[in-house]
């Protein structure tokens, strides 16, 4: 029994028809490996299973899908805030100004899956990928192993060898090729089919008595009961299934009681009602093997015949007798039961194992980053998000902050780019969360580090606006000192020039008067002398 998803996830167990499953179900649970659904357990039920057959089912994460419309809106309202415009420059662009610094934070590199469903393949099974219109096809040959692992590992290598090379990731595991772009901008296109071979339509005759059961000597002629019939077909399929049903009494009257009281004088000796059932089904090994024809499937159910348990009363031909088969009663007719012509029925059929392999496209949903610690970028790398990361790894533009002297002998250094680590950090919490809504067979694993990472993010964070408030704080704290100073400046300016004119006229004049008194006493002095001064 394979089951698939549809995205890559698959899973192959075997199921023991003949057995009751466990009364708690185990025995239906299948467990996802691979693809956003791996570690999902899916528990099915199954009515009726005839030969090789499928079915679809449809799963569903409301609460996941809601949580990832909400991571997706979140990540589109930081890829706004960052590339933030303020005039004809990018706020947290660093040193490139017109330079738009983040590109899309939820893009991924595309990752498709191609799965092959089915178990097993035929001869001449023809399987077909295509990549951006470049088909790679395989068509199944007898000596193949007759497993869609194998075609898919061959197509895989097929793929792996393009010339020239495709721009893609390939590989192969489980039936399921994996195609993963290495440019996280390249897109591609996938398209796959499966033309299955054309199967045998085999059947089986309707069983004869060939022979009736007769009275053993003297009564009779002693002949036991012999059974006929024949597989037809001018070849088999793999997983085509035959069947023998050997029944001895009455399924109406399981105990014989009816007949004993028909039939009072017969002793109750007879045998209870009894089936036994073998049942062939051609296998992958078998096929390969040499049982590609009706008589070697006779065989292989002459030989099953041989292993019944409890044993029939009754023997097979031996090997070797070709496609027609004989059944033989063990005994004559029963001269205590001679009314009982009929020692044993039989019944057969053939189902045929016709498979019908299809194929499947999907792409998956977002991957998940490493789980371990994520590798931060420091300048001058670009984090994988920047609208520069595929063209140019590395810029030193990017992590430049404006500086200003805002003192003798003092620079601050302030702003935020895009690539700082606490935002490195906060798209890396949220892409994490926006994976595990997308993997829900790993949620836990992946929202669990999610929330680490916002936890970290949001002190981180914190830091940024603790930095940015510490520069506005010093710059606010010289800005007053700065305008103090200024208005010292001014006053003790405004203190010499601007002075009352009237003031500084009678002041002046006052001096000027002085000063002519001074000039007139000095004048007076050069006149004198000592005889002036007698006389």
């Amino acid at each position: 029994m394979t089951v698939t998803d549809g995205l890559g996830g698959k899973t192959t167990r075997t199921i023991n028809l003949k057995t009751v499953p466990p009364s708690d179900g185990g025995g239906y649970n299948f467990k996802i490996e691979g693809g956003p659904g791996g570690g999902a357990v899916l528990n099915l039920s199954f009515d009726q299973l005839t030969a090789a057959s499928s079915s679809t089912f449809n799963v569903s994460w409301p609460q996941a899908n809601d949580m990832r419309d909400r991571v997706e809106g979140a990540l589109r309202d930081i890829q706004q805030l960052l590339n933030e415009q303020f005039g004809d420059r990018y706020l947290f662009a660093g040193s490139r100004y017109g330079t738009e610094p983040v590109g899309d934070l939820l893009a991924q590199p595309q990752s498709t899956r191609v799965t092959l469903n089915g178990s097993m393949v035929n001869n001449d099974d023809y399987f077909e990928v295509s990549i951006d219109g470049k088909p790679f096809g395989y068509q199944v040959q007898p000596g193949d192993p007759k497993t869609v692992t194998f075609v898919a590992s061959t197509l895989n290598s097929l793929i792996q060898s393009a010339n020239p090379k495709l721009p893609i990731i390939a590989s192969a595991a489980n039936g399921v090729i994996s195609l993963i772009s290495e440019d996280q901008s390249r897109k591609f296109d996938v398209t796959a089919r499966v033309q299955n071979s054309m199967s045998i339509d085999n059947s089986m005759t309707a069983p004869t008595t060939t022979q009736a059961a007769t009275l053993p000597a003297p009564a009779g002629t002693g002949l036991k009961q012999i059974d006929s019939f024949a597989l037809t077909g001018d070849g088999v399929d793999i997983g085509d299934t035959y069947e023998i049903n050997v029944v001895v009494g009455d399924p109406d009257d399981p105990f014989n009681r009816k007949y004993y009281s028909e039939h009072p004088d017969e002793p109750e000796d007879l045998p209870p009602y009894q089936q036994y059932t073998v049942r062939y089904t051609v296998t992958e090994k078998d096929y390969n093997n040499g049982v590609t024809d009706v008589s070697k499937v006779a065989d292989m159910l002459r030989a099953e015949f041989s292993k019944t348990s409890p044993v029939p009363p009754v023997t097979i031909d031996p090997a070797g007798n070709g496609s027609t088969i004989q059944l033989t009663s063990n005994s004559t007719m029963d001269p205590n039961h001679p009314s009982r012509v009929q020692q044993f029925s039989t019944s057969v059929r053939a189902v045929n194992g016709q498979i019908d392999n299809t194929i499947s496209v999907a792409t998956l949903p977002s991957q998940a980053d490493a789980l371990t610690d994520l590798p931060y970028v420091d300048p001058p790398d670009l984090p994988f998000y920047d609208s520069e990361y595929m063209s140019n790894r590395k810029n030193s533009k990017a992590w430049d902050k404006a500086a200003v002297t805002i003192d003798d002998g003092q620079t601050l250094t302030y702003g935020v780019t895009s690539d700082d680590r606490a935002f490195q950090k906060l798209v890396a919490a949220f892409r994490m969360a926006h994976v595990a809504a997308s993997n829900p067979g790993k949620y836990e694993e992946y929202i669990t580090k999610s929330r680490e990472l916002m936890a970290q993010a949001k002190d981180e964070v914190r830091s940024v606006h603790s930095k940015v408030a510490s520069d506005l704080a010093t710059l606010e704290e010289k800005k007053t000192a700065h305008t103090t100073a200024s208005a010292t400046v001014v006053e003790r300016i405004a203190g010499i020039e601007g002075i009352d004119e009237t003031e500084v006229a009678a002041r002046l004049r006052t001096s000027m008067n002085a000063l002519e008194a001074a000039y007139t006493v000095a004048g007076q002095r050069q006149k004198l002398s000592l005889l002036n001064y007698i006389a």
